[in-house]
């Protein structure tokens, strides 16, 4: 049996060789490899390296090695099919019951043709740049002239006599396959002939290799003093689309550039042949470009396997009139949105402008010469370039902000988006513009203010003790008598505790008055060369006791400490109450963070920490993205049925589902108390159907201006994270595909059973199981029908129309204007029972089935 081609690249694409590998040998990861003892001998010590950027293993001891299809051969001693169909299954590629046609058979035998004809013709060409004629001395100077003669040898450059069957005849004498010279472009067929003549004529020949190094095609740049009066003759001609090379998806350069990358860690992205080769002769191999055409997303696609930074190199060229970028800049900008959009980090460097076009091939005459370009961000270039230039003119700098919004915006990483917000804040003011645009985030209610402890409290504390504080100083008694042993005091503000773990928050006041709250760990005040590790990243504070007068401080100073409960996990409490981002909910009453994010409930109940709202984390707000939005605002007018009737006014039937799905939401730790299962509600349906929208909505009661994940671009651990941060909520799941992953369908399987991501952790060889706590929502175009037991997991809802009218876009507006933006207290008034569960379903769809319902 024989597997397509094509099928095998897929399946070798999608595996991970250090995951595969790592399933039957322990790996430790060591620079850009892992390396482990290697299975195919008996190894002592560390001899199998395995790469995932070049797909493959090796041990240095036994020469053991090969891909990941060859290790499983290898290892469990299977047939190639065999580790094909398990990696398949594994990766989730389907194997079709035609995949192993006669027919494949064939085009594998035409393409390993195709290959060696390109090989006898780059030999053929080559040989006649070096022969004895006036026409080829003159093809040789030119080319020396560009390039070094070493690396034309080595490159295989050659040349294409300015004859109008040198090669056909020479071809047909070696009996190379007329039909296949054809097909790859080498020859033209002549008009009402069968005779053949050549299609590179007076021409440069330099050749297109793939990445394992083979001649798929050739690229022919012709040369001037043998067709300077042929003013029709375009500068540069490649080989016709074949079996074997298709522009979109061929890479010039991509042959040295794909270990050169490892490297270097970046990829120079240039616009052409002569550019990739300027920068591999002047040492910067990591250099690829595109053949004739804009670069493609299938193109970046095939980068993303070997690294995620990208650092692009444009033409510098006049502009035309009436234009505000030249060609170069634009193509460099339409190229930078698509590879942030797919998960790359991009910079750009900028060739001067000069009196003419500049570009690499031209300009980059060393190394040293392009180590002068300033590397900038390629987001923060693009804003200079768009805004920038609009001058006074507002409506054209209002476009220009719009574009960069949107540029932003198709970053996946929410961190990645917030780090650009607050860039472009430094660079262009307007905080609240880039961040309701950019981050959806309005300004958030004023927090509360608290006292600390009086200085009369504090000088109390140390009565009595060996220790004694003045002038924001503590005194310690020595032999030689009352010594300082620092320059600053601690004021005890509260003990955080954290589950397992636990911190220690104070206020430091050195001697000159400065102050500063510093959030300890337990290690940090426990080990004294680690506290004054820390406190010495600050201003000036300095420590000069022992560890016995440290520890008779501690013993002070613990003493007076409140104790604050830390809530991680945001949503239902066990205790009884609700916690948002921003505040609690108990009985019903809201109970907003103060300034140092704690809300105290008194007695039973105590004290509690939400990190997100304390001035404390203003340096950290990153760390506390979800956190931010996860909020309560008692000033919205919007109540539950206001919200509910509009729902149904503008979704109809599938309103009064999700709706209900709210309710059970909000006591799901009931439910699946009783029954382990929770189903996922899932939305597909045409663009423009509102699919999406209604998801937003419905997680709007929870999350204020929430994100959804792209399922098709998020990673597993990210996920997983997305799941498990709120108990009792509601979490959005976008561009569901039937084609996404594997792994990500049987997590999407998992929600059933509230079971979320699977890891092996490779030191324990231990499976970890992260839980899913709230309810969750997916939505993509597809319905999922790819595994049925994913489909019998779901409560299916369709959305069809995708065309409406005047009033039911208003009322649609009336709706995205009035979500709840997380107003919960009369939901959360209800008693947590089954009883309540049932009655408020009930009450819920008794009044959405009377409300009207959408023509």
């Amino acid at each position: 049996m024989r597997i397509a081609s094509n099928i095998i690249d897929t399946i070798k694409a999608k595996a991970d060789i250090v995951e595969v590998v790592g399933e039957y040998v322990h790996l430790t990861k060591k620079g850009q490899n892992y390396i482990g003892l290697c299975p195919f001998h008996n190894d002592s010590t560390p001899s199998l390296t395995v790469s995932s950027a070049k797909g493959i293993y090796k041990c240095f001891a036994c020469d053991a090695s090969g891909d990941v299809i060859k290790f499983l051969q290898d290892y469990l001693k299977i047939s190639f099919v065999e580790a094909v169909k398990m990696l398949a299954k594994k990766y989730g590629v389907e194997i079709p019951e035609d995949s192993c046609s006669m027919a494949d058979d064939a085009d594998q035998r035409k393409r390993e043709s195709m290959l060696i004809i390109n090989d006898y013709a780059a030999k053929f060409f080559a040989e006649t740049l070096f022969k004895d004629t006036e026409e080829s001395h003159k093809a040789l100077d030119y080319a020396t002239s560009r390039w070094p003669i070493e690396y034309i040898r080595s490159f295989g450059i050659g040349y294409a006599s300015n004859s109008w069957d040198s090669f056909s005849q020479w071809a047909k004498e070696k009996g190379l396959d007329k039909d296949l010279l054809l097909e790859l472009g080498l020859v033209k067929k002549k008009s009402m002939s069968d005779d053949v003549y050549d299609t590179f004529r007076g021409r440069i020949m330099i050749p297109i290799r793939d990445k394992q190094h083979r001649i798929i095609a050739f690229t022919a740049r012709i040369l001037p003093d043998i067709l300077a009066n042929d003013s029709n003759a375009p500068k540069y001609i490649n080989s016709s689309t074949s079996l074997i090379y298709d522009k979109g998806n061929s890479l010039f350069g991509i042959d040295v550039a794909w270990n050169a990358v490892s490297k270097a860690g970046v990829m120079n992205l240039v616009e052409g042949a002569p550019d990739v080769m300027r920068l591999q002769v002047i040492g910067a191999s990591n250099t690829v470009g595109p053949l004739g055409s804009s670069w493609t997303e299938a193109q970046l696609s095939m980068l993303k396997r070997i690294t995620s930074r990208l650092n692009i190199i444009p033409d510098s060229d006049i502009p035309k009139e009436r234009e505000h970028f030249g060609v170069g800049f634009a193509s460099a900008m339409r190229t930078g949105k698509l590879a942030l959009s797919l998960g790359f980090t991009i910079t750009i460097q900028e060739i001067p402008i000069g009196d003419w076009k500049n570009d690499p091939d031209s300009y980059l005459v060393s190394k040293d010469k392009l180590d002068e370009l300033t590397r900038q961000d390629f987001v923060m270039w693009y804003a200079a370039k768009s805004i920038d230039y609009n001058g006074e003119d507002i409506p054209k700098q209002a476009k220009a902000v719009h574009e960069v919004v949107e540029l932003v915006k198709t970053i996946p990483d929410k961190v990645l988006q917030e780090s650009y917000t607050d860039k472009l804040i430094n660079v262009y003011g307007h905080e609240d513009m880039w961040k309701r645009e950019i981050l959806g985030i309005q300004s958030m209610p004023a927090l509360v203010v608290s006292s600390t402890i009086s200085d009369e409290e504090y000088a109390a504390l140390f009565k009595g003790t060996e220790i004694k504080v003045g002038n924001n100083c503590y005194y310690g008694y020595t032999k030689e008598g009352e010594k300082e042993i620092s320059n600053f005091i601690m004021i005890p503000l509260y003990l955080i505790r954290d589950g397992a773990s636990a911190s220690r928050v104070f206020i430091l006041r050195n001697v000159m008055g400065f102050e500063v709250r510093i959030e300890f760990s337990i290690e940090e005040m426990t080990v004294l060369q680690k506290f004054r590790n820390r406190i010495e990243r600050e201003v000036n504070f300095m420590w000069y006791g022992t560890s016995a007068k440290f520890n008779k401080l501690r013993g002070i100073l613990y003493s007076s400490m409140e104790v604050i409960t830390k809530i991680s996990t945001l949503g239902w409490q066990k205790i009884g109450f609700f916690a948002f981002g921003n505040g609690i909910i108990l009985n019903g009453e809201w109970h907003p963070v103060n300034e140092e994010g704690i809300v105290r409930l008194g007695n039973p109940l105590g004290s509690f920490y939400l990190p997100a709202f304390s001035k404390m984390n203003e340096d950290n707000s990153e760390k506390f993205l979800f956190e931010q939005k996860f909020i309560h605002l008692p000033e919205s007018k919007v109540r539950f049925f206001q919200f509910a009737t509009q729902m149904r006014l503008v979704y109809g039937d599938n309103a009064i589902i999700g709706i209900c799905f709210i309710v059970v939401c909000l006591f799901r730790d009931i439910i699946i108390r009783h029954r382990r299962e929770f189903p996922t509600l899932f939305l597909f349906g045409p663009k423009g159907t509102g699919k999406t929208a209604f998801g937003e909505l419905l997680q709007s009661v929870f999350v204020y201006n929430g994100d959804h994940p792209n399922l098709r671009t998020s990673t597993m651990p990210s996920l997983a994270t997305v799941l498990s941060q709120a108990e009792d909520a509601i979490m959005h799941l976008d561009e569901y595909k039937n084609d996404i992953d594997v792994e990500k369908i049987e997590l999407l399987k998992g929600l059933w059973d509230c079971q979320g991501r699977s890891k092996l952790d490779i030191e324990t060889r231990k499976r970890e199981q992260s839980k899913v706590l709230s309810g969750v929502i997916v939505s993509g175009q597809e319905k999922p029908t790819v595994d049925i037991a994913l489909y019998s997991r779901q409560c299916v809802l369709p959305f069809h129309k995708d065309t409406h009218t005047v009033e039911e876009k208003e009322n649609f507006r009336v709706l995205k204007d009035g979500s709840m933006k997380g107003h919960l207290t009369s939901f959360l008034n209800c008693c947590r029972s089954e009883h309540s569960l049932s009655n408020l379903i009930k009450t819920v769809t008794n009044r959405l089935s009377r409300a009207s319902a959408p023509p």
